[in-house]
């Protein structure tokens, strides 16, 4: 399974991720201020190909 964290606290980011990595859980982490970034890239690919694939 794959989880998205999204945390500006990097010591509470840091516990959780290795927390849910012990449980074989794929975590990305990524604070506020890149969600913007990340919504944007998502944007441009879906206006691009149509689609995202996961």
């Amino acid at each position: 399974m794959r989880i998205l964290l999204i945390e500006d606290d990097i010591k509470l980011k840091e516990y959780i991720s290795e927390y849910l990595q012990a449980y074989d859980y794929h975590v990305t982490t990524i604070n506020d201020f890149d969600i913007l970034s990340l919504l944007l890239d998502i944007y441009y690919v879906i206006k691009k190909y149509g689609i995202i694939f996961v």
